[in-house]
């Protein structure tokens, strides 16, 4: 009779096996991420009623490997600008292609550069709430920054402690 070589993991388990397996693997992260959910709805709460102020960095919304990642808008505009600037420089010539790029370089600076940042940070704040493992992957990406408005030291990820910093405006 030959002996043949079973693989540990191919064997199948009893049901008092995969219930006590199932216990480990699932309750811990049930249970943890129930208080980082109150934390993080803590934090949140605090910068909708301006006790906080959340500011994500930009390269942490348009990065491509981001979890929040919602640059899309910001892309949309600047097709839409390059589609109108070649039409432009076809049918109306090279100095009014220019002028009309120039004029919209300035608008994107001066208003819809602010827009967006704005948009972006209420679609991100939005992810978060509806997400807990959104935010520790955002917090963990870094670039986000937690600063009481009443003064004191931010809070800067991935570095910092959001945990610590909502158990101190809770606590307030």
């Amino acid at each position: 009779m030959i002996d043949q070589h079973q693989d540990p993991g191919s064997r199948s388990l009893s049901a008092e096996d995969e219930e006590a397996l199932a216990r480990l693997t699932r309750a811990p992260r049930r249970a943890a991420a129930e208080p980082d959910a109150a934390l993080r709805d803590t934090l949140l709460d605090a910068v909708e009623s301006g006790r906080l102020r959340l500011d994500i960095e930009r390269r942490v919304i348009a990065h491509p490997h981001s979890p929040v990642s919602v640059s899309a808008l910001e892309t949309q505009f600047a097709l839409g600008g390059a589609v109108v600037a070649i039409v432009t420089f076809i049918f109306l010539g090279w100095q009014i292609g220019t002028g009309l790029i120039v004029a919209m370089v300035a608008f994107y600076w001066l208003f819809l550069r602010g827009w967006l940042n704005r948009r972006m940070n209420r679609l991100a704040i939005r992810a978060f709430r509806d997400n807990v493992e959104t935010w520790r992957k955002t917090w963990a990406f870094g670039g986000v920054r937690l600063t009481p408005t009443a003064g004191g030291e931010a809070c800067i990820a991935p570095d910092g402690s959001w945990r610590s910093l909502a158990e101190t405006i809770g606590s307030k």
